[in-house]
C-alpha cells in the first residue's frame, strides 16, 4: 500500500513516500534517538581531508548532508552537517548516480527497519538491507569513498562524537560504532565575567594573535601533539577562524649545544564564542591562554569541547552548562595523541 504524506510533500516537494505494512516478524520499529551526533560548528567545505557526502529528493533539495575527515590511510571522523527532521527516525533507500556518486538520491521511506535476526549470522553482519537509516547510508559511502573497500572492514577505524547520550542501540549495532574511547569529553559553555574570576594568568607568557609568518612554528607545535601531520588542515583553518598564539613573555637564552626550543608554547582556534581548539604545554599555559583569548574577543560566553580532566575550575562555576560527549570507534581508539595538552578539540571537526 502506497500513498502519499501531506507534511512530508511541504518538507521533500514532489517526492513520493511509500510505507511497507509489515508484520513484526518482519520488520521492526525505529526507537527515538536520544544521542545526537555532533555537527561542525563552521562550514567545512574546503577544508583539505575533508569529504562531503549528501541525499537529495528528486526535487533536487539536500535532505541530509555528513562530512569524512580523513585523519589518516585507513582512520577518519565522521560528522553530521544536516538531516531533515522527515527522514531522521526512517528507514530509506538510496540511489547510486554513476557520474555523482557523493550525491545519493532518496528513494522510499519506512517507518520500520527490516528484522535481521533470523537470519544466518553471516548475512547479519555482511549483508545490508536496501533500507537503513539515512547516516548508514552516509557513512558507508563516505568510508568507502576515502578508506576504500579492502580488508573486509577489519583495518577502518572511524570515530564519531555523540552528545547526551549514547543509549542508541542503532550507533552500535547498525552503524558499526562499538568501541568507547578512554577519554571522557564534555562541552562546556561559561560565562566569561565568571571564568575571569578563576583562570590565572601567569606573567611568564605573552598571548598575541597569529600572524602568517608564524605559520611554520603553529606546524612546529601541532607535530608534537601527535604523530599526525597536518599541515594542510591547520592551514585552511587559520583562513577561517581567528588564531591565538602564546610564548614566552621573556627570549629563552640557550647555549649552542642545546636544541632550539620551540618558539609557542600553545595556540587556539576561534570561531565566534567558540574555542573550536587549545592546545598548551601545560594547565597554567592553557589558562594565560584562555584568558587572554577572553579578553581579546570581549564575547559574553564562550563555549570549548574538552577532556573532564581539564578545566575543572570552569565546569564548577555556577552558571557553567555542560553537555556530555561519548566519543566512539568503529574499531580501535586512536593512539599516539598526547590528550594531557589538549585543552579543546575540534568536535565536529576532527579526531583533535
Amino acid at each position: 500500500m502506497a500513498y502519499n504524506l501531506p507534511f512530508l510533500a511541504q518538507r521533500i516537494s514532489a517526492q513520493v513516500v511509500r510505507k511497507k505494512m509489515c508484520n513484526l516478524q518482519s520488520s521492526v520499529p525505529i526507537a527515538k534517538s536520544r544521542s545526537i551526533p555532533a555537527k561542525a560548528p563552521l562550514p567545512v567545505d574546503g577544508i583539505p581531508g575533508n569529504t562531503i557526502s549528501n541525499v537529495k529528493s528528486d526535487d533536487g533539495k539536500t535532505v541530509a548532508t555528513a562530512a569524512l575527515m580523513r585523519v589518516s590511510h585507513n582512520m577518519a571522523y565522521f560528522s553530521l552537517i544536516h538531516v531533515d527532521s522527515v527522514i531522521a527516525q526512517k528507514a530509506v533507500t538510496v540511489s547510486t548516480p554513476e557520474d555523482d556518486p557523493l550525491n545519493l538520491k532518496l528513494g522510499e521511506i519506512y517507518d520500520n527497519l527490516p528484522f535481521r535476526h533470523h537470519y544466518p549470522i553471516y548475512i547479519q553482519v555482511h549483508h545490508n538491507n536496501p533500507e537503513r537509516l539515512v547516516l548508514e547510508h552516509l557513512l558507508d559511502n563516505l568510508a568507502e569513498t576515502v578508506l576504500g573497500r579492502n580488508n573486509l572492514e577489519l583495518k577502518k577505524n572511524v570515530t564519531i562524537d555523540l552528545l547526551d547520550s549514547d543509549g542508541d542501540a542503532h550507533f552500535r549495532d547498525r552503524l558499526g560504532f562499538f568501541v568507547t574511547d578512554r577519554q571522557q569529553f564534555v562541552q562546556l559553555t561559561v560565562a566569561a565575567a565568571e571564568a575571569g574570576k578563576v583562570l590565572k594568568k601567569s606573567s611568564d607568557y605573552k598571548v598575541e594573535k597569529f600572524r602568517a609568518t608564524e605559520f611554520q612554528d603553529l606546524v612546529d607545535f601541532d607535530n608534537t601533539l601527535s604523530t599526525q601531520t597536518r599541515d594542510e588542515f591547520l592551514e585552511a583553518l587559520t583562513k577561517k577562524v581567528q588564531v591565538f598564539v602564546v610564548k614566552p613573555a621573556k627570549q629563552v637564552v640557550i647555549d649552542e649545544d642545546e636544541k632550539k626550543p620551540l618558539a609557542l608554547a600553545g595556540y587556539a582556534f576561534v570561531h565566534g564564542d567558540r574555542i573550536l581548539s587549545l592546545y598548551a604545554d601545560n594547565d597554567e599555559i592553557a589558562q594565560t591562554l584562555l584568558s587572554g583569548i577572553v579578553e581579546a574577543t570581549k564575547a559574553k560566553q564562550f563555549t570549548l569541547a574538552t577532556s573532564t580532566s581539564h578545566w575543572r575550575q570552569l565546569a564548577a562555576l555556577p552558571n557553567t552548562q555542560s553537555r556530555p560527549i561519548y566519543r566512539r570507534h568503529t574499531r580501535a581508539v586512536p593512539a599516539n595523541v598526547k590528550w594531557d595538552r589538549i585543552f579543546a578539540f575540534n568536535v565536529g571537526i576532527n579526531l583533535f
